[in-house]
Order: structure tokens, then C-alpha cells, then sequence
């Protein structure tokens, strides 16, 4: 199921929802490579890949905020908002990592 996120027309991103956005088991994102920000989707992906310790620590993240934000999978603005900064600096560490 489609599950428009913000400025996906902008920024041509799809994302998508397994079986239903409000039972997700899966949420798949997909991005034409002219996104400004396939970059470091890819380097935050695989920096959590090559660090076990920090894809822990963002599952802790997200559990606590589905937790706190997450009775409505249709109203995703605090979750997400929750996960900025976060997000920010490990992407970051990500691409400087990779320098």
C-alpha cells in the first residue's frame, strides 16, 4: 500500500507499506538517484549494517518513540520528528566515514 510520506512528489521518493500503513511490518522507501538524499539514505543504511551497537541503539530510539508517538501510524509527525536529530548525526558520521 502507498504510503505518501512529506515532499515525496518534490523529491520523487515513493514509500510503501506492508501489508497495510496501519499493520506495517515493512516500510520500503525508493528514490531516484537525482534525490539529493539517496547518499546518505545509502551511508546511514550501511553505517548501521557495519555497527551493530548503533542500529541497537536506533531500534531503542524508535521502540520508545513508537511507544510514546506511534497509536496512530497515519500521524507520524512527532515520531519522525523524534528521530531528526538523531537520524542527522549518525547520516553524518555516515558520510564522513566513507571519506
Amino acid at each position: 500500500m502507498l504510503a505518501p510520506e512529506p515532499a515525496d512528489e518534490i523529491e520523487r521518493r515513493l514509500s510503501s507499506c506492508t501489508p497495510s500503513k496501519e499493520l506495517r511490518t515493512h516500510h520500503l522507501h525508493v528514490v531516484e538517484e537525482s534525490f539529493s538524499g539517496w547518499r546518505g539514505w545509502l551511508a546511514f543504511r550501511d553505517y548501521l549494517r557495519k555497527n551493530p551497537d548503533v542500529a541497537q541503539e536506533y531500534g531503542e530510539l524508535k521502540t520508545h518513540l513508537s511507544i510514546e508517538h506511534g497509536s496512530n501510524p497515519n500521524e507520524r509527525g512527532q515520531y519522525r520528528a523524534g528521530k531528526d536529530d538523531w537520524v542527522s548525526t549518525v547520516t553524518a558520521r555516515a558520510l564522513e566515514s566513507e571519506r
